[in-house]
């Protein structure tokens, strides 16, 4: 079984904060932009993290203009594994377990993505390169 990481606002925001390049969450984000380990994001997922990287007190702290910011979460999401967004109506007999904020939904023969905070599923697929 394919393990998939999500990665919460809180760990990239905090990889781009420290001053330590050994910290665990310097590490999640090198490798998210290494492409080290399998992980997913969501367009609402990358929009999370862009409004909370582009707020003025934070921009004061890690000193990215918002097209450095940009640039960053373009490297991101072209190492990710891109969810498509559906309405949870269409898949009523998804089984749903929980991984800390977001959950894993498997129906036969495909990986699914459920956020609470939505209350949206989303089919893992593979972005698309070009």
């Amino acid at each position: 079984m394919s393990h998939f990481f999500i990665i919460d606002t809180n760990v990239v925001v905090a990889g781009l904060l420290t001053a330590h390049a050994d910290s665990p969450v310097a590490r999640i984000l090198d490798g998210m932009l290494g492409a080290a380990f399998p992980f997913v994001v969501s367009e609402a997922l990358l929009a999370e993290y862009r409004a909370v990287l582009v707020r003025p007190r934070l921009c004061k702290l890690h000193g990215l203009s918002s097209a450095e910011v940009d640039a960053i979460l373009t490297d991101l999401a072209r190492h990710a594994i891109v969810l498509a967004p559906i309405s949870t109506a269409a898949t009523p007999s998804l089984r749903i377990r929980a991984i800390s904020f977001f959950g894993i939904c498997s129906p036969p023969g495909q990986i699914w993505c459920w956020s609470p905070a939505t209350n949206c599923c989303c089919k893992l697929r593979p972005c698309s390169s070009g």
